[in-house]
């Protein structure tokens, strides 16, 4: 099978004739494939009764940039920093408000409403994407064994 096409370099192709060989295609692919990054899902947890930001996969954590939007777009936090590479500081997982060491802030950390939707993003290289809605729920934990007359 060849492809025809009107040459912008002189790549895998003839001097005198503008059909390509084919044979070339999958090698050129694996090559732009190879500089691809990935994707790593994040997730809003609460710990100590803070929000934070953990990745259970992910490149090293070197975080360059993080963002918290509303579901308008509305920046409710954002951060960012040099990009580095291994070896570094892990960031995640990472509270929200808190620039982490290295980073600085560039959006204040705005206050979240309950039930709203918000998307978080950041990159290390690699990117790194959630979305989340919260709850204020009120726990109460009974020590009844405290109160026992002896």
């Amino acid at each position: 099978m060849e492809v025809r096409f009107r040459p912008i370099a002189d790549f895998a192709h003839n001097q005198h004739d503008e059909r390509v060989n084919t044979r070339h295609i999958p090698f050129v692919l694996m090559l732009a494939l190879a500089g691809c990054s990935r994707s790593y899902p994040l997730k809003a947890v609460f710990i100590n009764g803070t929000l934070h930001f953990h990745a259970e996969e992910k490149l090293n954590g070197c975080l360059s940039d993080f963002r918290v939007e509303s579901e308008a777009g509305e920046v409710m936090w954002a951060i960012d920093g040099e990009f580095r590479s291994s070896p570094c500081e892990d960031n995640f997982p990472l509270a929200y408000g808190l620039a982490p060491r290295g980073m600085t802030t560039q959006s204040p950390a705005k206050p979240l409403q309950a039930g709203a939707l918000y998307r978080v993003g950041g990159s290390d290289g690699d990117r790194y994407y959630g979305a989340f809605r919260y709850r204020r729920t009120l726990v109460i934990t009974n020590t009844p064994e405290i109160a026992r007359t002896p």
